[in-house]
């Protein structure tokens, strides 16, 4: 029985190693190639500025949601606390809110809680995604906030 169980956990061990290495050999291709990589890396870039500009713009000026500045990373922090919303997102309603968001809006959009924020209505929204997704994932969270 040990000897069996020692075998089967060597062949996956043996087959994991193998997976990794032929993909270690692709991801080793494209990064030798220097002219996709710096094609890749100015795209991104570019993609990321306009995408945080157009998300900082959303809710700055269509919402009045305060967004934390970001300089290097893929993501933003915004608070709820400036908003007519605020006054229905307490800590007690932080996951009821982020199920309505989720479940009607169909975009997900986590509270606080999620990256260990003390304090009810922070969020963090990731921009990293094409311009046609981020347009149509900012339409859905600004309907999530219309107080109707």
């Amino acid at each position: 029985m040990r000897s069996t169980l020692r075998h089967y956990t060597l062949e996956l061990v043996i087959w994991r190693d193998i997976v990794e290495l032929d993909f270690d050999h692709i991801i080793a291709d494209f990064l030798a190639d220097h002219a996709f990589v710096d094609n890749l890396i100015s795209t991104s870039r570019k993609n990321l500025a306009e995408n945080y500009a157009l998300t900082t713009e959303f809710f700055d000026k269509q919402c009045g949601l305060p967004i934390a500045a970001s300089t290097k990373a893929h993501r933003a922090l915004g608070a709820l606390q400036a908003t007519e919303v605020a006054k229905l997102w307490t800590k007690e309603t932080d996951l009821t809110a982020w199920e309505h968001i989720v479940l009607n809006e169909r975009v997900y959009f986590p509270t606080g809680q999620a990256f260990c924020s003390t304090e009810p209505g922070w969020f963090r929204f990731t921009f990293a995604i094409t311009k046609e997704q981020l347009v149509l994932a900012l339409d859905r969270i600004g309907n999530s906030f219309k107080l109707d």
